[in-house]
């Protein structure tokens, strides 16, 4: 039927706005220190600018267990065991340290960086009401170490222009 097809993943499974859940995993790609535009495509005609985690071999810490069976669904690689999170939110999120020392990801993450992937990290995921349906973004990030040990990479991947010497 049409209803259907214009059922959200949220929708399908019942999430409510303002539910929260926590997931482990190891970072893969993140956009944390402002807000990048995606390019138009045939799904999004004009896309907002967003932050962006990914992780890899999710782990469900706790947290509302609709929200989880939800975004369970959203996984996605050869082994289903990676996990992407966008957030619209025009404030960047708060990164916690180990010792929960607080920043945000624009102060923490110079301009052209990010986290360096590989580092475990913790998300808290969070639903809002959205425009007639329920969204999801995360709000916050907590670090396996403090704050100052945090490694931090270039972003847009590890190439460097030693690759070109002969």
């Amino acid at each position: 039927s049409v209803y259907n097809m214009s059922l959200t993943v949220y929708e399908k499974y019942n999430v409510e706005a303002g539910k929260s859940c926590l997931v482990m995993g190891k970072v893969t790609f993140n956009v944390l220190n402002q807000p990048r535009t995606q390019k138009p495509n045939e799904y999004v005609s004009d896309p907002k600018p967003e932050y962006v985690v990914a992780i890899e071999e999710p782990k469900f810490v706790k947290g509302d267990e609709n929200l989880i069976n939800a975004l369970k669904e959203t996984q996605y690689g050869d082994d289903n065991n990676k996990l992407s999170i966008r957030d619209k939110s025009p404030f960047a999120p708060t990164i916690f340290g180990k010792d929960n020392e607080k920043t945000t990801g624009d102060k923490l993450i110079p301009e052209g960086k990010c986290l360096a992937n590989g580092q475990q990290i913790l998300i808290h995921v969070t639903t809002f009401k959205g425009h007639g349906n329920v969204g999801c973004g995360f709000d916050a990030i907590k670090l396996t170490v403090p704050l100052n040990e945090v490694e931090i990479t270039d972003a847009g991947g590890t190439v460097s222009a030693d690759v070109f010497d002969i």
